[in-house]
């Protein structure tokens, strides 16, 4: 987990090719994403790292899924989406935690 820009994102960091796997880590990532999104209505975007936000290279994400086989290797940007940056006000921790607990709960139940 990473702060900050609301997106979880997936391998490939490193160029636009997208996994073999890539349609089911996209799959677990809109489960996430909208149980997320519908606890209070934060939107986030998903997709592999190097369209959705820029080439990445030596990502965990990558490392995680080529050299140990972990499909379901996400990184996750937490709130928020540029107002506060790296300085969450202490009100929206809770919350921040709260949608992504419910996001990840759905995800590995999917999973």
């Amino acid at each position: 987990m990473h702060s900050y820009s609301q997106m979880f994102l997936s391998p490939y960091g490193y160029t636009t090719d997208l996994p073999a796997e890539y349609p089911e880590m996209f799959r677990a990532m809109e489960i996430a994403v909208n149980a997320l999104t519908s606890t209070y209505g934060t939107p986030y975007t998903y997709g592999n790292t190097a369209v959705t936000i820029y080439i990445a290279s030596g990502d965990t994400t990558d490392h995680y899924y080529e050299s140990e086989g972990v499909v379901h290797s996400y990184t996750i940007e937490l709130r928020d989406s540029g107002t506060y940056g790296f300085q969450l006000p202490p009100d929206q921790i809770v919350p921040t935690a709260t949608e992504t607990w419910n996001g990840l709960k759905a995800m590995i139940n999917a999973i």
